[in-house]
């Protein structure tokens, strides 16, 4: 008998004979196949997350035996077996209701029992993965969405502000300046579809009731205003009526009343209207036709340049806030005066401006 064994006399190789095969008389300690297993006592079986799971298996075994096997008595030679259930320290039953078999059955069929519970562990697996997969990606989106509403909140914020507090008077204002406008361009309209620009009186003129009671012309202030001249350049105008404004080239009108470089140009549009016989009435179908006008912003001139592939200097544009009609007002000194420091040349500058008001005429 080697002393190393753990179980003292007894040695370390494992030969379990037929459970048949030997009968012993074991002294007067019996414990029921049925006993419970919740006492069992620790061993090298225990799990304690999942080991009330597989005794359940294994329920029928003697909660003796199990008491035993917990404490590693197993690996043994089958003399050694022999001779430790005579001395006690191994359990046996009578040869009417002996342990071993039965524990040896329970523990070859733990595995089919036990193979509901992998299958049910592997589909928990592969479900807690998917779902795992689904928090995040809704997660993700849950960011996604935080997000877009903190960004639209800081927009609607000064929304609720202004809808709170100005809403109403901006609509019930508006409303009164839209029919004020209405009624001056009627009067420009009219006056202009029976006469000429020249007959237009000047912001000075007195409103008085001409022969037979018949109203005087609209101000010409009207149509300055209309083509975007600030309220100061219109106040240096106030004694410019139709005739002069007719006569005057329209950088010397710029000179002489010390407008803008940007209103010179807003100036020489209106010049040109009413040289192609254009009236303001018909400015809005004139746009949906010429690409050019239509061109409310620079950004929008400059794509019209580039679709036309002619070279221009576009920081210049946004410096001058050049829209489509200004950019027709441009002449070659305008390029020469105002451009002097642009990279492109004169030459180049000036060849588009030609080239955008040709596009202008066939439109």
């Amino acid at each position: 008998m080697s002393s190393g064994s753990p179980f003292g006399p007894f040695g370390s190789s494992f030969a379990f004979g037929s459970p048949k095969s030997s009968s012993f008389a074991f002294g007067s300690s019996f414990a029921s196949p049925k006993s419970s297993f919740a006492s069992f006592p620790s061993g090298p079986f225990q799990d304690p997350q999942g080991e009330i799971i597989w005794k359940e298996a294994i329920s029928e075994i003697s909660k003796r035996l199990y008491s035993f096997l917990s404490q590693g008595w197993y690996q043994v030679t089958e003399a050694e077996i022999i001779q430790g259930m005579t001395e006690g320290r191994i359990p046996l039953g009578f040869s009417s209701q002996p342990l071993w078999p039965k524990a040896h059955d329970q523990f070859c069929q733990l595995p089919d029992k036990m193979r509901d519970k992998e299958k049910q562990l592997q589909e928990a697996k592969e479900e807690e993965t998917f779902l795992t997969e689904q928090i995040k990606n809704l997660q993700e989106k849950l960011k996604n969405v935080s997000q877009t509403r903190i960004c639209l909140q800081s927009q609607i914020t000064p929304w609720e502000k202004f809808r709170e507090e100005k809403l109403t008077s901006f609509i019930e204002t508006t409303a009164v300046y839209a029919a004020a406008e209405e009624k001056l361009n009627h009067s420009l309209d009219i006056h202009l579809e029976n006469s000429s620009v020249d007959e237009l009186i000047a912001l000075d003129d007195s409103e008085l009731m001409t022969f037979r009671n018949i109203p005087q012309p609209p101000k010409i202030s009207i149509l300055f205003n209309g083509a975007g001249l600030s309220h100061r350049s219109i106040k240096k105008l106030s004694s410019v009526g139709g005739e002069e404004f007719s006569e005057y080239e329209a950088s010397e009108l710029a000179q002489d009343y010390d407008l803008s470089f940007q209103e010179k140009l807003m100036v020489t549009e209106l010049k040109i209207m009413f040289l192609e016989n254009r009236v303001p009435a018909g400015i809005a179908d004139h746009k949906e036709k010429c690409a050019l006008c239509s061109a409310v912003t620079p950004q929008e001139v400059a794509y019209f340049l580039q679709e036309h592939e002619k070279e221009f200097d576009f920081n210049l544009l946004e410096k001058y806030d050049i829209d489509g009609r200004m950019f027709l007002g441009l002449t070659s000194r305008d390029v020469r005066k105002y451009f002097a420091d642009s990279s492109i040349s004169a030459k180049n500058l000036i060849s588009a401006v030609s080239y955008a008001k040709k596009q202008h005429h066939k439109d």
